[in-house]
């Protein structure tokens, strides 16, 4: 089993009711790059996204636009976009489903990009498009992270394949992390080592 450590769900009802997109492109951004999710910076995402023509409020966005919002905004972020062009008319669920474990597999977190939302244990009823975010995986079972999950609790939850195959499944932003990121735990594990070296050194030249 693996949960990212990192990996909180926000609700997508923070001043609107369509930032399904947002949402989820959020919680799993600030997976890779090791913080806190936001709300605030949600509704940033959203109103970028307006901004630069990938989101329309009222119908939100689609998975390219999503996927295209990170390579612009999101640009130390390592994103692919699976499968690409995405098939919306007769999507390979269960290949779809492998890449998204296989993608678990390796510690990266995905946005899951679905038809029948209503079908999620505990979603929204009468919902269709939407983006829920995934960032663990024990066998074939999903940590799912819900914004349009009611009543909302605030706590991601594990959802069988079938759950989300049952969610007409289209397609995956996978994040696989974040240079920026990598480049400053790197910076801070050097740091630690220099001050280790040196509390080494002293001690050496204490015992003469």
């Amino acid at each position: 089993m693996w949960i990212h450590p990192y990996f909180q769900q926000i609700s997508e009802f923070a001043g609107f009711r369509d930032d399904c997109g947002p949402n989820a492109n959020e919680m799993c951004l600030a997976c890779v790059q090791r913080r806190v999710p936001s709300t605030v910076r949600m509704n940033l995402i959203r109103q970028r996204d307006i901004e630069n023509n990938l989101f329309s409020s009222g119908s939100g966005q689609t998975a390219l636009q999503l996927y295209l919002d990170v390579k612009k905004f999101e640009t130390s972020v390592d994103v692919e976009l699976w499968p690409n062009p995405v098939n919306y008319d007769f999507p390979n669920h269960d290949a779809l489903m492998d890449k998204l474990r296989d993608s678990l597999n390796r510690q990266y977190v995905c946005v899951l990009n679905v038809g029948n939302a209503s079908a999620l244990p505990g979603n929204e009823k009468s919902i269709y498009w939407h983006f829920v975010a995934v960032a663990g995986i024990d066998g074939d079972t999903f940590y799912v992270g819900n914004g349009d999950e009611f009543p909302q609790d605030l706590k991601p939850n594990w959802m069988s394949r079938k759950n989300l195959i049952d969610a007409y499944p289209v397609a995956l932003i996978i994040y696989k992390n974040d240079t920026s990121a990598q480049n400053s735990q790197n910076v801070a594990i050097g740091l630690i080592l220099i001050v280790a070296m040196f509390f080494l050194l002293s001690l050496t030249f204490s015992v003469f």
